[in-house]
């Protein structure tokens, strides 16, 4: 099939939207306001909500792309080759982030802080490795373990052609995940478990994964509306934060049930709509999503010393916008190369 035919300008169109909301959750706006007003806590909680469409877009869109590639290639090489992709990924990070250091730090040391944050980042792993499994050498890392995690699970059970028991496990790891952190504080069901450890691994990957390459492996024609998917996916996942928030004081959680039937539905329209957006900016964006969201803490660090020039209203809307085109720059730069090409597309 030619990337003509098969070329879903959509499916890149909504990375770099799900990219922008990732950086939206990072730089956290309107959350650290000195002085925080009802309408400054309403925005924070409606970019908290609306913008947990992301990961899940990511998951669901490499999990279809993961079928597709099975389906042409077969699902043994399909799987080594999306591996070591993935993988090289997460090294060539997390080497970036081991040897570069808080800019606090810097401004102490100087170039002595190189080698003082390299010592401290492995001498943590070395006392606890799970963390490398779980996120490497930052936290926002965790997403490739995970999506690693999620595709060998998908390789086991697709060497033996177990859908549907993938799916039933996928589904079982989502919602124990989910009792593990948004729905901990629930009497009687939620789980006393670090939600940050129960947000790596494989619970919260393996469900849209998994329905991403099923979708892909489909025989059949899915007759469902879309954006009745996306819209009552989204409006399920408010209802369950306001309940949650207000019932039983419960912090933010990072996915929850209304997430699924969301990213199924961002799948099923980026899919049946290839061109969707295709007349925008936002598709030819969408191949640097990788890297602008492996490298957009590292620059969210040293732009966050802008802070104190800016007035702190304005400072909220700028911020984020500086973080993505910052990354976006930095991805475009390094794209030029071809030895650094395959860690930022």
């Amino acid at each position: 099939m030619s990337r003509k035919t098969s070329y879903l300008a959509g499916a890149d169109a909504v990375r770099t939207l799900a990219i922008m909301a990732v950086v939206l959750l990072h730089t956290q706006p309107f959350e650290n306001l000195p002085v925080l007003t009802p309408m400054s806590k309403g925005t924070d909680f409606f970019i908290e909500n609306i913008c947990r469409f992301a990961v899940p877009s990511f998951f669901i869109i490499s999990g279809y792309f993961f079928g597709r590639s099975a389906q042409s290639r077969g699902i043994h090489t399909a799987a080594k080759r999306t591996l070591w992709r993935v993988l090289s990924l997460f090294l060539f990070w997390c080497l970036v982030y081991a040897v570069m250091p808080k800019p606090k730090l810097f401004f102490q040391h100087g170039l002595g802080a190189f080698s003082i944050w390299t010592d401290f980042t492995f001498h943590r792993l070395f006392h606890d490795p799970i963390l490398f499994f779980r996120f490497g050498t930052t936290f926002h890392l965790w997403f490739f373990p995970a999506l690693i995690y999620a595709i060998l699970l998908i390789w086991l059970f697709g060497a033996f052609r177990q859908t549907k028991l993938l799916l039933f496990l996928a589904a079982a790891l989502y919602l124990f995940g989910m009792l593990g952190q948004s729905y901990r504080v629930v009497p009687g069901i939620g789980l006393d478990i670090d939600r940050f450890v129960l947000r790596d691994g494989p619970f919260f990957s393996t469900l849209p994964v998994a329905l991403g390459f099923a979708y892909a492996q489909r025989k059949t024609q899915l007759h469902v509306n879309a954006w009745g998917l996306i819209l009552g996916g989204t409006l399920l996942q408010f209802t369950e934060m306001i309940f949650l928030f207000s019932v039983f004081q419960a912090p933010y959680g990072d996915y929850f049930l209304g997430n699924i039937p969301q990213a199924i539905g961002i799948l099923h329209l980026v899919v049946t709509q290839p061109h969707f957006l295709e007349n925008t900016f936002l598709p030819k964006l969408g191949i640097y999503s990788p890297g602008i969201y492996a490298s957009h803490i590292l620059l969210q660090r040293w732009i966050d010393y802008l802070d104190n020039v800016i007035p702190p209203l304005l400072w909220q809307c700028v911020f984020p916008v500086l973080v993505w085109v910052a990354s976006m720059l930095l991805c475009i730069a390094m794209s030029r190369s071809k030895w650094l090409k395959r860690f930022v597309t």
